[in-house]
């Protein structure tokens, strides 16, 4: 039994040895496109881009809004630029450190395809944190996973529903940070939050409902304050 004890030790050491691997990779490898899209956003005047996000406006109605501001820009010096799209994904792809999301009232969508890495900030237009609602697609990987010591998310006035991924509604990896405030976290029956490599967790003002087991899973190392 004490040899098989520590076959089994040696096993999960090396498999968390190797998942630790594979994590700094990729965020590494996220950070490098982060800072490449920085440096493309760099010619123009503003490096802080707020998205306004909405399902609801068509195609014609995004880029209206889009060369409206845009004439607006070169007409007076704004700290920051605005850009319209229709879901929280189009802006994972392009959002660069420090970017703010801001979601209309009603239902967004998000794959699950996209961790986050560096700052970002979304937030509900609405202040009734149960207008604006974030759900995640039935078949994705995981919800919110934010990866990475830079990492430093922050989440205001939404509900999150989670409704596939069964890695947590979020997951927060290699020292991340995530604080939110008046948000609504909807387990519906599945894992709560998880926490490991010394991650830092801090809700204000929130509720998880529903969650299977323990609401907020806690590693060795990691910080939680409710």
């Amino acid at each position: 039994p004490y040899q098989t004890q520590q076959c089994v030790s040696s096993y999960l050491y090396r498999n968390k040895a190797a998942l630790i691997e594979e994590l700094t990779k990729k965020y590494e490898s996220a950070m490098c496109t982060l800072s490449e899209r920085k440096r493309r956003r760099s010619r123009t005047p503003m490096e802080r881009r707020i998205y306004h996000i909405d399902p609801d406006l068509d195609t014609t109605q995004l880029a209206q809004r889009n060369d409206a501001h845009q004439q607006r820009e070169h007409a007076s010096q704004l700290s920051a630029e605005r850009y319209w799209v229709n879901t929280i994904d189009e802006a994972l792809q392009s959002y660069v450190d420090g970017d703010v999301l801001e979601l209309s009232e009603g239902r967004h969508v998000m794959s699950g395809s996209y961790p986050i890495c560096g700052t970002l900030t979304v937030r509900g237009v609405a202040k009734s944190n149960w207008k604006t609602l974030i759900e995640n697609e039935c078949q994705s990987a995981h919800f919110i996973w934010c990866i990475g010591k830079d990492s430093r998310i922050n989440l205001e006035n939404v509900l999150i529903r989670q409704c596939g991924s069964h890695a947590g509604i979020v997951r927060l990896s290699l020292r991340a940070q995530f604080t939110a405030k008046n948000v609504i976290f909807h387990c519906n029956g599945l894992e709560g939050f998880y926490l490991e490599h010394e991650s830092k967790l801090w809700l204000d003002h929130c509720v998880v409902l529903n969650s299977v087991g323990a609401a907020v899973h806690i590693n060795t190392g990691c910080k939680c304050l409710l």
